[in-house]
Parts: C-alpha cells; structure tokens; sequence
C-alpha cells in the first residue's frame, strides 16, 4: 500500500485544470462529462464540479470522500433521455485517509441520476468521492 495525502492534497500538488461549468441547453453527455473533467480541479472545493449538480445535492456531496480511479481507455458511458451511467474497470481507490489501494478485479458501476432544474440538467446522484480518469 502506497500513502497519498489524500484526494485533496493529492490535487494540491497536481497541475490544476481550468474546467468550464455547465452551458446552458447541455445534454445529458454533455453535463456528465463537463462533471467527470471538473472533478479534476479541486480548486474551490471543487466549486466548478458542483455547478453541475442539483441545488440541494451539491453542497451535500463529499468529493473528499474517496477518489476512486478507472481506465478511461475502457470505459462505457451510456445515457438515456433522462438518466446516465458510467461502467469501467477501476484501477485503484483512495481512501479518506489518503491511502492508495490497487485493484485489477473492480468494476465502476455509477448511475448518475439527471434531473431538471430550472430548465437544465443536473446531476442528482453523483459518485461517493471524485472518479479520476487513468
């Protein structure tokens, strides 16, 4: 077992991405993705990744929690009119504590449930912690 300082401190000391909120008329696509790409900036306590939650989820949603990376080359994002999930091979956990766990056997299961608010759509379940794309 390798230690982090956790998914925090690990984003401190990374090159920080400048990700853009949602816009407006999004798809489903488009939300989740702009969600999975903003997870990568802690900036703010992830002020921009909750941009893309419902109101009453967002300040409820721990990206602290846990960091939860999968391989992005293997991964299957499917949407429907109003929901969308992500399954992929993951391919290591991060505690809260900030310790790095390996796996090979997993699999990412993550169902974001999509809800309109004001006219637009929003993430109403996100993942426990941050998913981080390998």
């Amino acid at each position: 077992m390798k230690r982090a300082d956790g998914p925090r401190a690990a984003a401190r000391e990374s090159i920080d991405v400048a990700p853009h909120p949602p816009a407006d008329g999004a798809s489903i696509d488009l939300v989740v993705g702009g969600f999975l790409q903003a997870m990568a900036s802690a900036r703010d306590d992830y002020r921009v990744a909750r941009t893309y939650l419902t109101s009453d989820i967002a300040d409820r949603w721990d990206p602290h929690a846990k960091g939860t990376i999968y391989d992005a080359t293997n991964h299957k994002p499917a949407s429907t009119v109003a929901t969308a999930a992500l399954q992929a091979p993951v391919v290591g956990q991060i505690d809260s504590r900030g310790h790095y766990h390996p796996t090979s056997s997993q699999t990412l299961n993550h169902d974001f449930g999509m809800a309109q608010e004001s006219g637009q759509w929003r993430i109403s379940r996100p993942p426990e912690g941050v998913l981080i794309s390998q």
